[in-house]
């Protein structure tokens, strides 16, 4: 998970477009990283994803 650690950790990079799919596992450990803010939607060189801060969805 190298790119920069997740820049800071309120992003978690997404291929693809927001609607961006994580574990239960992950998101629980972003938003905890996140001091409990949810993790949302976030692309280094703001490609992949449409909208940047959107909220990742659980899966």
């Amino acid at each position: 998970m190298a790119k920069e650690d997740l820049r800071d950790d309120t992003y978690a990079y997404c291929s693809g477009e927001c609607g961006a799919q994580v574990t239960k596992e992950l998101y629980d450990q972003l938003t905890q990283r996140n001091d409990g803010d949810p993790a949302v939607c976030g692309d280094p060189h703001d490609v992949g994803c449409s909208r940047k801060g959107q909220p990742l969805i659980v899966r």
